[in-house]
């Protein structure tokens, strides 16, 4: 079996993250339905979304290739960053308190645990952040913005 790119590695951490929530969903949904006929379509739509989860799975536990820390560590970053975006959508739309500072204690506890990866990271050289910003880029931005 041939290496894994990003963008494979990227796509197979979105699909079966996908297929996870579509399982769940499917499954709490169904076990609400009064409708025979719903309920059955739910059921099995949940069965299949685990079944294409493990099959993916699968494959990527049968990866021959060595995956490189560096490559698994900046891949759980971008996850993390997606995250963070997401939370941060759903705090500014929650209306419910409750369900807001839920919301608020996981993205909280997702940014610690995402700040902490990062140093380590960094210490490592498995991430490199942007170059500082040369005073003359800062100077050029600021004559820009006062025109």
């Amino acid at each position: 079996m041939s290496n894994l790119n990003q963008v494979e590695l990227q796509n197979l951490r979105h699909l079966i993250g996908t297929q996870e929530t579509c399982y769940q969903k499917l499954n709490t949904y169904a076990s609400q339905c009064v409708d025979p006929q719903i309920k059955q379509m739910f059921t099995k739509s949940a069965q299949d979304a685990l079944n294409t989860k493990t099959k993916l799975m699968t494959f990527l536990n049968n990866y021959e290739g060595n995956m490189e820390e560096k490559i698994m560590v900046n891949d759980i970053l971008e996850n993390i960053k997606a995250e963070l975006t997401t939370y941060q959508g759903a705090i500014s739309e929650a209306a419910n308190q409750e369900l807001r500072q839920t919301i608020q204690t996981i993205r909280n506890s997702s940014e610690s645990f995402q700040y902490e990866l990062f140093k380590v990271a960094q210490t490592k050289g498995y991430y490199k952040p942007a170059a500082p910003a040369s005073q003359m880029d800062i100077t050029n931005v600021k004559d820009e913005l006062q025109k």
